[in-house]
This record gives C-alpha cells, structure tokens and sequence, in this order.
C-alpha cells in the first residue's frame, strides 16, 4: 500500500506547478514568474466572458482592464501601483461563489471562478512583485483544466465490491484516475505550453517589451476555449 501512496502522490505532484516545474522556476526572476502568470490567466479569461453571458453576473471588464495593465507594466508602458489594492473589491465584483452551486447555471462557473481569481493574483504579483501569487494564478489553469476534464469523464458503472482490503482499491482507483488525467490531451496541452512560456522566459534574459508581447500573443491564440474546441 506504501507504493500506491507514493505512486498516487508523485501523480499529483506532476500537476502542480510549483513542483513539476521547480529547476525551471529557479531559473527566473520574480518578474519572468508575473509574466508566466499573465500568460496562464489571458488563457483563461476567455471563458469569463462565456459564464458572464450565460448568467448575467460578473464583471469581464474588470478582469480585462486588469490584465491589460499587467501587461503594460511587464512591458513598461505604465506603472504598475495603479493596481494595488483592487483585489478585494474584484472578488467581490468577480468571483462566483461555489458554495450556493445552485445558483448558477452556466457550465463554465467553474473555470471560470479559475479565471477570475488567475487574473486577481496576477494583478497582485505585478504589483507587489510577488512570484508566489505569480505561480498561484499559473496553477489555477491546471486546476481549471483538471475540474473540466474530471466533470467530462464517462461515469463508470459500479461494479459489486470484490473481497480485499478496500483502501488498497481505493488507492489503485486514485492512481488509475490520475493517471488518466495526465494522459487527457487537454492536460497535456497546457503543460507543453507552460513549458514552452518557461523556455521563453528562461532564454530572454532581462524582459523586454517583445517578449512580453509574444507570450501575449502566444496566450491569446492558444486560449482554454480554443484549446477545447480542438480538442
């Protein structure tokens, strides 16, 4: 059983960012960490806008104008003290709450609440310089990637309960999960591409206004909502 566990938990540990990328996040300045995460959340904001449309609640400009300014700051096109303090009034504003699920009816609130929050963390990160919120706001594209592909899996069918030690099926059904989840197309598209925003922001050196505008660029073409629709 010790082996189940510690297979189950290196599976996860390749979902979070903080550990799957570790050697490549040393590598880069609280800066390159703000941009990676302004990357991640422009990938995500496009299904705001979708839940906003289904439930007429929410507050897409906000988000907008927030990661427009992020942006100019990576890129030095304006200052980015403008943006602190805002998180608070933009979960208000933002952020559905997933406790009253009842209440919505869209099926993006999920992902979408993973937008929202991405983008505030980014917002935060520019502003105080802070990686840690930086690599919050990055994890929050997995996660949403993670919650799409659970709630999208065939349901399988209960089978009667064989005789033997039910935490050890438990676990071996953990680990057949998780593996099934590293192997989705769809995960392994966003880690490809956090790979490849790593390997651009490790080879740039100091950030400069070009870089920021491809990762952009990058995020933009390479949005969750196109990415599903491909997949």
């Amino acid at each position: 059983m010790a082996e189940l566990h510690e297979r189950r938990q290196e599976l996860v540990r390749q979902l979070i960012v903080k550990e799957r990328y570790a050697a490549q996040l040393d590598e880069l300045s609280d800066r390159h960490c703000v941009a990676l995460a302004a990357a991640a959340a422009e990938r995500l904001l496009p299904v705001y806008e979708m839940f906003q449309r289904d439930e007429e609640w929410g507050d897409y400009g906000f988000l907008r104008r927030g990661l427009d300014s992020v942006w100019a700051a990576l890129a030095d096109e304006r200052s980015a003290d403008g943006l602190r303090g805002l998180t608070a009034e933009g979960e208000e504003r933002t952020v559905p709450d997933l406790g009253g699920d009842e209440r919505w009816k869209s099926e993006w609130v999920s992902e979408a609440q993973d937008a929202a929050i991405s983008v505030l963390l980014t917002m935060d990160a520019v502003a105080e310089r802070d990686r840690e919120n930086g690599l919050h706001a990055v994890q929050h594209e997995i996660d949403a990637l993670d919650n799409y592909t659970a709630r999208r899996a065939p349901v399988a069918r209960k089978k009667a309960n064989p005789a033997g030690n039910t935490l050890v099926r438990a676990l071996e059904e953990e680990v057949v999960r998780e593996e099934k989840t590293l192997q989705h197309p769809l995960i392994r598209e966003v880690v490809r591409i956090i790979e490849e925003d790593l390997e651009v922001l490790r080879s740039s050196g100091e950030l400069t206004a070009e870089t920021v505008g491809a990762l952009r660029t990058s995020a933009e073409q390479n949005n969750i909502l196109a990415r599903i629709e491909r997949s």
